[in-house]
């Protein structure tokens, strides 16, 4: 069986594009939603089975309950896809009514702590690793010492992170020695807007997917 990965973040859903006419933000932040939907468009076409997301799907101090709805509904529209969900900075889970209220339907898997977590998808011989932002700061690497569980396994690690970043970073500092001690086949990374290449590091890939608005 053939197992089809879809990686983005950096969405910003409800950025209030704060520097522009309110008709403009209004624009904007309309085309970042219809953006949103013609990608779950291509998730239910193209049968993809994982997504995942790595931070700042939205911004939840301007989140409206339009976009919850939004997002309540096309996840739900695809049962057979099982969405793995890092929140970032600024989805951050702490106060999060989008990620903690239980609305979001079972297919959804969000990682509610900064401390390295896992989900296990036996049927697939899949396990997804992960964190989430529950503030606005991680200051120490979550894999710092840490191997996969199962090296038989797919091994995948979802998160907002800073790799190789700048000494002090409290963007979730990562080193590259890290992901090579860590053994997961890919890391999908977010928070840099730009997006990457794969990176080979060791055996492994690792990428940041980039946000559509930039």
């Amino acid at each position: 069986t053939v197992l089809k990965f879809l990686h983005f973040g950096d969405i910003h859903l409800d950025t209030p594009f704060a520097g522009l006419s309110p008709e403009k933000s209004d624009e904007r932040r309309a085309g970042l939603r219809e953006n949103f939907i013609k990608m779950m468009e291509y998730v239910r076409g193209a049968g993809i089975d994982y997504v995942l997301i790595s931070g700042d799907l939205f911004e939840t101090e301007c989140a409206t309950n339009t976009t919850a709805e939004l997002l309540i509904s096309e996840f739900r529209n695809c049962p057979d896809t099982k969405f793995i969900i890092a929140p970032g900075r600024y989805d951050c889970y702490e106060n999060n009514p989008i990620y903690t209220s239980g609305r979001l339907p079972e297919n959804c898997h969000i990682f509610t702590s900064d401390k390295i977590d896992r989900f296990d998808f036996e049927k697939d011989r899949v396990v997804i690793y992960g964190w989430g932002f529950v503030g606005q700061e991680i200051t120490e690497s979550p894999i710092f010492d840490r191997t996969v569980g199962d090296g038989s396994m797919i091994n995948i690690v979802v998160g907002y992170a800073d790799l190789d970043g700048q000494v002090g970073s409290t963007l979730c500092p990562i080193a590259s020695k890290d992901l090579k001690r860590f053994g997961a086949d890919y890391y999908a990374f977010g928070s840099r807007h730009e997006g990457s290449e794969f990176i080979k590091i060791g055996s492994s890939l690792c990428a940041y997917s980039g946000a559509i608005e930039s």
